[in-house]
């Protein structure tokens, strides 16, 4: 089976593809309520709200490592932790309480950039489904002699985070003066991107394969298994799902188009629940392909 290399990490902006959405803040309250004194001597209480980009898009990433030059002076290869190229940026607003506010976001309480602090701002967190805490390498790496090293650009964790496409809920916490806090949280799609042989999609997931959008059908898994010329020299790429000689072959050039559909005789496959239509299931990837995912009632 051909092995397709993995396409580049996406650029940054590639990941602002929707309108951010606010959060609706959800107040607690601990150490006792701050706030100032306005009229009629009522306490404000602290709240907080989040926004976000509605998708998250990223590639699976992986072990980074840089070069550093040993005693001897020879080149040597060390982990500098594992990455995730995409990353959101996520807005905040806090009103009530007493100044000043610091935050923590996605687990985290700073990014490249800074701390979280203050009443106004933004932050960039992982697009990964979860994850450690950050380490604070970020692109160039120093290499202690002055000098320093080039790695994949991203989030750097100390343990592999969980990558992959789906929803992702983001909690952030703000913290006043006095201890009171207040807490918001904002949902985001991830959409991982796949294009290597053997890479599996997962059952109601979203993906990018070879540039386009594409959801797996509730009940089945896919295989990437790989590219063969179609007519006209054009490339297709190839899906079958999981436990069938069921595929399908998709142009790879977007947007993706069904050349042929391969299934068995009698158009079915056995599951825990009974009889699955391949057909239909492959009807139902067709009609998703450059669709991206909803999210309805995303805001918490």
């Amino acid at each position: 089976m051909p092995r397709w290399s993995r396409p580049p990490a996406p650029q940054t902006n590639w990941f602002a593809l929707a309108t951010a959405i606010t959060a609706v803040a959800v107040v607690f309250c601990g150490g006792g309520l701050g706030g100032s004194e306005p009229v009629g001597g009522q306490t404000e209480l602290l709240t907080l709200t989040l926004s976000a980009p509605q998708i998250c898009e990223t590639t699976p990433g992986g072990e980074a490592f840089g070069v550093r030059l040993d005693s001897s002076g020879r080149s040597e290869h060390y982990s500098v932790g594992w990455f995730v190229p995409g990353e959101a940026e996520v807005r905040w607003m806090v009103s009530g309480g007493v100044a000043p506010y610091a935050l923590t976001i996605d687990g985290e309480t700073r990014d490249g950039a800074g701390a979280f602090r203050g009443v106004i701002g933004t932050g960039i967190v992982s697009c990964a489904l979860a994850h450690g805490p950050a380490l604070p390498t970020r692109g160039s790496l120093d290499t202690g002699d002055g000098g320093s090293d080039s790695a994949a650009s991203g989030r750097y964790f100390a343990e592999e985070p969980e990558v992959d496409s789906g929803l992702k809920t983001i909690v952030a916490t703000v913290t006043d003066a006095t201890g009171a806090t207040a807490e918001a949280s904002v949902d985001i799609h991830v959409i991982l991107e796949l294009g290597s042989g053997g890479d599996v999609l997962e059952a109601g997931k979203t993906y990018r394969v070879f540039g386009g959008l594409v959801t797996v059908p509730e009940g089945i898994d896919l295989e990437i298994l790989g590219g063969i010329a179609g007519d006209g020299g054009e490339t297709l790429y190839l899906l079958g799902i999981v436990g069938s000689s069921a595929h399908i072959g998709l142009t790879e050039r977007t947007p993706h188009r069904e050349v042929f559909r391969r299934v068995p005789s009698d158009g079915a496959s056995g599951a825990a629940g009974g009889e699955i239509d391949l057909h239909a299931k492959f009807d139902e990837l067709v009609a998703s392909v450059g669709r991206a995912p909803s999210i309805a009632g995303r805001s918490k």
